[in-house]
């Protein structure tokens, strides 16, 4: 089989050794542009030599005593949104990753930060549907898209479903639009003790790794995201544009960072909040990075305005080092918006720089449509066609057949690839006519509220809000007994 590369074209494989052991890529169809079970299987088990025939890259996981990763859900505290999940079990294991008769990567049995893994579920409202997405953490670095370089080595892999090709678009569209980091994948079909869960797509998660994510420095680097979930983090710092926003942290672990940590970041996001609302926020945002990521969801038509998930970063402390947007990420939501920008086109700090008097975002916003727009169709469509015709898209497709019988009627029932790619290609089409007409005309969005200038932000330790939740993110009583969650801290209550 051969693999396909981010610009589309094909490669022959070539041998390389992982853990010791030769392996030929051309078995594998790795995309660079680059789960969970609740607790029951939703069918018996497929044989393994079916299995291993579809095709696809096969990852095998068996957990201690065959215990399946579960969690509860968990609806939004008052004054917020959406919906998530709690008590979300770590369940430790082993996994082999193979091709045909070739075991690419073995983790080993599990044993803590030496050999094996551990599995849970992830998402938030993806997490309500049956297969659910997973999260894998291996106790020691290794490449599970097997690309025989130590660069690409980590820890942290995600297992998605991709049941409409959405995230081979989305990433797609990230790498045109020119995002700093665009997370490379691989369709591989997933057993979970001995059950058959049907056909992922194998992600790098995003976070931290200089060498092939997200670069940041080690010490003085920063990821944060502007997160409609925070309520159910540990650490958080509420945005002063909207109350019911907040912002939170990838890199590093900010609650158990110093004062004088906590203190800078806190400075930084504020400041972007200040100058962006100001206007003077060349000097602190990279503007190209922000145009770039809203130009990427203007044009994929992306339906949830905070599911979609805003990525920021600052490589280091130096005063010219400036808040970039890292990657688009979340693509569940795309092509719907059909005769409307995207909901993040509105979504403060964005409308505040399409209107601001400092035209610079607005201009770098239709300088890089201007680049793309003229071969936009063209390129989705050679890229999604190429993809089609590759031996990757027909395993997948006869994955997807033996994922539909195992649905059992669980799940909207998948397409065929071919399918997928003619409905996505039709979207961009119909989507570059509407936008040019838009570019053309006034692409500013309504706003909803006053530019006022900024309250002074209160300082940490004089927060007041005092609110307590219960871990189902319910408002409970200061004096409830059990733990609760007050100015973003988990805390034992009513003792």
């Amino acid at each position: 089989m051969e693999f396909v590369s981010s610009d589309g074209r094909k490669n022959k494989g070539e041998i390389q050794k992982v853990e010791g052991i030769e392996m030929r890529l051309k078995f594998l169809c790795i995309l660079f542009f680059p789960v969970v079970m609740f607790a029951q299987p939703w069918g018996n088990a497929a044989s393994l030599k079916t299995i291993m025939s579809l095709g696809l890259p096969v990852l095998d996981i068996h957990t201690e005593d065959g215990v399946m990763p579960t969690c509860r859900y968990v609806t939004h505290p008052k004054g917020c949104f959406g919906l998530g999940i709690t008590d979300v079990t770590t369940v430790p294991g082993r996994l082999f990753l193979s091709v045909g008769k070739d075991t690419l990567y073995d983790s080993g049995e599990y044993q803590e930060d030496v050999s094996g893994m551990t599995i849970r579920i992830r998402g938030n409202y993806s997490a309500y549907s049956d297969p659910k997405p997973f999260r894998i953490k291996l106790q020691r670095k290794a490449d599970l898209l097997c690309r025989g370089n130590e660069r690409y080595n980590d820890k942290e892999w995600l297992l998605l479903r991709d049941d409409e090709l959405k995230l081979l678009v989305g990433l797609y569209v990230n790498q045109l639009v020119g995002m700093p980091y665009t997370p490379s994948f691989q369709y591989v079909n997933v057993i979970l003790n001995d059950t058959y869960f049907g056909a992922y797509a194998l992600v790098e998660s995003v976070k931290r790794n200089p060498e092939c994510r997200i670069d940041v420095d080690k010490d003085e680097g920063y990821i944060f995201e502007y997160d409609g979930y925070w309520w159910q983090k540990d650490f958080y710092y509420t945005s002063l544009l909207r109350k019911d926003l907040a912002y939170t942290f990838k890199y590093p672990d900010m609650e158990n960072a110093d004062l004088e940590t906590q203190e800078y970041i806190r400075s930084v996001i504020l400041g972007m909040e200040q100058h962006v609302k100001n206007g003077d926020y060349d000097s602190y945002i990279d503007v190209a990075t922000f145009a770039s990521w809203m130009l990427g969801h203007d044009i994929l038509g992306t339906q949830d305005g905070l599911g979609s998930n805003v990525f920021f970063a600052k490589y280091d402390k130096m005063p010219y080092s400036k808040v970039f947007m890292t990657n688009l990420w979340d693509f569940d939501s795309i092509e719907r918006m059909k005769n409307s920008w995207a909901r993040v086109h509105t979504l403060h700090f964005f409308e505040l720089l399409f209107s601001s008097k400092n035209e610079n975002f607005k201009n770098a916003y239709k300088q890089k449509w201007a680049e793309l727009s003229e071969t936009l169709v063209d390129d989705v469509t050679d890229y999604l066609t190429t993809f089609a015709a590759s031996d990757c898209a027909k395993a997948l497709d006869v994955s997807r057949t033996l994922t539909n019988v195992y649905l059992n009627g669980k799940s909207k029932r998948l397409a065929d690839v071919e399918t997928d790619v003619q409905n996505a290609i039709l979207w961009f089409a119909s989507r570059k006519v509407w936008l040019d007409t838009k570019m053309t005309k006034e692409i500013n969005p309504e706003l909803p509220h006053q530019q006022n200038a900024l309250p002074e932000a209160p300082a940490l330790d004089k927060r007041d809000d005092g609110a307590c939740f219960n871990i189902f993110g319910q408002e409970v009583k200061s004096d409830y007994k059990g733990v609760v969650i007050q100015n973003g801290k988990k805390m034992i209550g009513g003792y």
